[in-house]
């Protein structure tokens, strides 16, 4: 059996877990298959849905541009836009864990879709 090495590179204008405050921003998620020879990227904005929400879990609003899937440095648009919603059960400085809690518009991301995250370069 083989498997594939994902390498997650994830960018939040909010990178901390510092919970005091409204956290939105810019996001871009890529997922890196072999390198940047085959990778998926996806790129919108998120805010957080109820900002005196000081601790996980916290629900967020995001609105996806765009997504594309990138081949040998060929860029193909993926059918991914439109509004959805996220749920951080946990964040530190080395991990990140979030959930879909339901059905995104136009159905791209289904409910119950967990993700963990670890920064590119803790994995280096």
């Amino acid at each position: 059996m083989r498997f594939s090495r994902v390498v997650l590179t994830v960018r939040y204008a909010a990178q901390q877990g510092d919970l005091n405050g409204q956290m939105e921003g810019l996001l871009e998620n890529s997922a890196q298959i072999i390198g940047d020879y085959l990778r998926i990227a996806g790129s919108g904005s998120f805010i957080q849905a109820d900002p005196a929400a000081d601790k996980c879990p916290v629900l967020f609003d995001v609105q996806i541009e765009r997504g594309e899937f990138l081949v040998l440095g060929n860029k193909l648009g993926l059918p991914i836009s439109g509004k959805g919603q996220t749920l951080l059960l946990y964040i530190d400085e080395n991990v990140r864990v979030i959930t879909s809690p339901s059905d995104s518009e136009g159905g791209w991301e289904k409910a119950g879709l967990v993700v963990v995250q670890v920064p590119a370069d803790a994995l280096e």
